[in-house]
C-alpha cells in the first residue's frame, strides 16, 4: 500500500513540474502585426532604397508575425490599396529533443518552410514598382491602421515615404485619434524640407505613438 501511495505522490509531483514548465498563454508575447504603407508617388525618389530596407527589416520578424502591405495613394484608406497579406508561420512545437532524429528532422523541415515563406515575401516586395501617383494621402493610411488594430497584438506601422502629403481628406479624423502603444517606423526617409519631418514628429506625438525615422540603409530591429 505504501508503494502505491509513494507512486501516486511522485505522479502528482511530476505533473506539477510539467505544468510549471508549460508556457503561460497570459504571459506569452503577443504576435506582431506589421502594417506597411509604400509611397507610390513619383516624388519619392528613394523608392528602391525603401524596398531594400523593408526586405532587410522583414527578415528579422519572428515566426507568427502578420505583414499587411498597402499602397500610399490619393486615397490610402480604401480596400483597393491592399497589395498583399503575408503570415510568417509559427509551427515550432517547443524545445527539441536532442536525442530524437525524428524531432530534428521535423524541426529542419519546419525551418525550411519558414525560410521559403520569407523568400516569397522578399520576392513579392522586390517586384513592386512605383506607379508615379501625383497624390499622397498619409492620414488615410493611419486611419485604416487605427480602425483595424487589435490591442492584444504588438502593432507596428511602417511608412516608406518622404511624407510629403498633398491630400487632407482624412486629416480631421486624426484630431481625435489615438495610436498609443503603436510603434511607427519611417524607412529610407529624406526630405528637402526640414519642416516636413517636424510636422510629422508633432503628428505622431499627438497620436501617442512611438516613432523612429530611419535613414536610407537602416533596417528595423524587431526584437
Amino acid at each position: 500500500m505504501k508503494k502505491y501511495i509513494a507512486l501516486f505522490l511522485i505522479a502528482i509531483l511530476f505533473q506539477s513540474c510539467k505544468n510549471s514548465n508549460e508556457p503561460n498563454e497570459v504571459n506569452s508575447k503577443p504576435k506582431k502585426v506589421v502594417r506597411i504603407g509604400v509611397d507610390f508617388t513619383g516624388s519619392y525618389h528613394l523608392f528602391e532604397n525603401g524596398k531594400d530596407d523593408l526586405m532587410n527589416s522583414l527578415d528579422n520578424l519572428p515566426p507568427g508575425s502578420t505583414i499587411i502591405l498597402r499602397e500610399l495613394s490619393g486615397n490610402s484608406y480604401g480596400s483597393s490599396n491592399l497589395i498583399e497579406t503575408f503570415i510568417v508561420p509559427d509551427i515550432s512545437g517547443g524545445s527539441i529533443n536532442p536525442f530524437s532524429r525524428k524531432a530534428k528532422l521535423k524541426s529542419k523541415i519546419e525551418n525550411a518552410h519558414i525560410d521559403s515563406i520569407r523568400q516569397m515575401i522578399n520576392e513579392r516586395c522586390s517586384i513592386i514598382k512605383s506607379k508615379n501617383y501625383s497624390r499622397t494621402d498619409i492620414d488615410g493610411f493611419l486611419l485604416y491602421c487605427k480602425e483595424n488594430i487589435n490591442l492584444n497584438d504588438d502593432n507596428i506601422i511602417i511608412l516608406i515615404s518622404d511624407l510629403e502629403q498633398n491630400v487632407e481628406t482624412f486629416s480631421k479624423y486624426l484630431e481625435s485619434m489615438s495610436l498609443a502603444g503603436v510603434a511607427i517606423h519611417i524607412l529610407s526617409f529624406e526630405s528637402k524640407r526640414p519642416e516636413t519631418r517636424k510636422l510629422w514628429e508633432d503628428n505622431f506625438s499627438k497620436l501617442g505613438a512611438n516613432y523612429i525615422f530611419h535613414e536610407p540603409g537602416q533596417s528595423i530591429n524587431f526584437n
